[in-house]
């Protein structure tokens, strides 16, 4: 499902005027936006109407059909304005759809503007509209008056869309706070009923290069993207999401495909706790190269930055000091799994490069344990942690990884989460006095 949102206004006198040049006769009280020929960016489709929205739906079947995208074309047309807006220039759309609809039209449009007079336009009246003209019109139109304050509007395009559909919003219209409104309402809807902001359009009437010359009609789609790649930027900066992150890549064009599936890979053998596969794929040149990351805008640059972050691209500290400081940011977050995870990893790890376990052990040192390790802290002369803490955290740690039979104490953790929140947030300030003093 695709709709078009348009937003309906009320017409300052010094736009007021004669409908000249629209196509077949006019109603006088539908004269109020000046005809305007829209000359659309993207292909060269011109169309004129006092009302830019039915000059954005012309355009969009015209794109739909050239491109071969049916997708493109709009199933629905929502119109919304205030009690006040010029309702009566919908008859004049009416018209310039099918001139046989004149009379109707006309009948129709000395109602609504008195109506808007004397202030009482309702939805009865214009749904009148939407039974007489919805099929000249070519699409199912809904029309709503609703007042110009943020729950009123959320209210309506959350009744008025689909869930899961595709928005084309046209901003040219109305005061100016209603698309804003409109704007940050999608932002919701997005996470509310699936709803997505396909683009953004505006016909610019006030931008036309003398008498007589076209207005330009442009496409937001650059900040319209950006509303898509939002809900990945999120996870990216709240989970480190490297799924997301290669998603995030693609919709705004940063980097190579080489390093997008990269991300993916490693993304998936963390999920899988499979940690020093996904920190290999992470070193390797398809991530860590400066030209694996191109971009060609600002948009693309700041992006970036975060993505290379998330990754952990050229950063000059120590993996085990990465993994404890993601750790402190999970327990921040209460991201009570991952952080028990990147915590514990991050104490086997700086135990294994301060106490030299590998030599010790005679192995390589992904293959010491963290039982082993945890035991060697445990058995200093001064342990950096508090009795029986470190065996808790490592109990408690292989319950959530292993599903192992937990004992009284692990179970009574993981029963609470006040008490599970305080084993780690204990077991993390014992690790930074100790091992981790020489971070900030």
């Amino acid at each position: 499902m695709t709709t078009l949102v348009s937003f309906i206004g009320n017409p300052s006198k010094s736009h007021a005027g004669p409908a000249h040049g629209t196509r077949g006769p006019s109603v006088a009280a539908t004269s109020e936006y000046e005809a305007t020929d829209y000359l659309f960016e993207d292909g060269g489709f011109q169309a004129r109407s006092l009302f830019f929205g039915w000059a954005a739906l012309q355009h969009l079947r015209w794109k739909a059909e050239r491109t071969g995208k049916p997708e493109l074309q709009p199933d629905r047309w929502l119109v919304v304005g205030t009690v006040t807006s010029g309702w009566q220039m919908m008859a004049e759309v009416a018209i310039e759809a099918d001139e046989g609809t004149f009379d109707r039209a006309a009948a129709w449009a000395e109602r609504a503007k008195s109506a808007v007079l004397g202030g009482c336009v309702d939805n009865t009246l214009l749904s009148e509209f939407e039974r007489q003209f919805g099929h000249p019109l070519g699409t199912e139109v809904r029309l709503r008056s609703v007042t110009d304050h943020a729950d009123a509007i959320f209210g309506c395009l959350y009744d008025n869309l689909d869930r899961g559909s595709r928005v084309i919003l046209d901003v040219t219209h109305s005061y100016r706070t209603m698309p804003i409104h409109a704007t940050l309402a999608l932002g919701a809807l997005r996470w509310i009923k699936d709803i997505r902001i396909a683009d953004i359009m505006y016909g610019g009437w006030v931008k036309r290069d003398g008498v007589g010359a076209p207005a330009p009609a442009v496409s937001l789609a650059g900040s319209a993207r950006l509303a898509e790649v939002t809900p990945q930027l999120a996870s990216v900066a709240l989970t480190d999401d490297l799924e997301a992150a290669a998603e995030c890549a693609s919709g705004l064009r940063i980097g190579t495909p080489g390093m997008r599936d990269a991300l993916r890979e490693a993304s998936v053998l963390d999920s899988l706790l499979r940690v020093d596969e996904a920190e290999s794929i992470l070193r390797s040149n398809r991530v860590v190269a400066d030209e694996a990351w191109t971009t060609h805008d600002r948009i693309g640059e700041a992006t970036a930055e975060l993505l290379r972050s998330a990754a952990g691209v050229s950063s000059p500290v120590p993996r085990a000091d990465r993994e404890f400081l993601r750790a402190e940011e999970f327990l921040r977050r209460r991201d009570y799994l991952r952080a028990i995870l990147m915590l514990s990893e991050s104490i086997r790890r700086r135990a294994i490069d301060q106490l030299g376990l590998a030599n010790r052990f005679g192995v390589e040192a992904n293959q010491v344990k963290m039982d082993d390790a945890f035991n060697a802290l445990d058995e200093l002369t001064a342990p950096p942690f508090a009795p029986g803490r470190l065996s808790l955290l490592r109990r408690t740690r292989n319950q959530v990884v292993h599903a192992d039979r937990p004992s009284s104490d692990v179970r009574n953790v993981l029963a609470d989460p006040e008490k599970l929140r305080r084993l780690l947030s204990d077991s993390a300030q014992d690790a930074r006095k100790s091992l981790f003093k020489h971070l900030a």
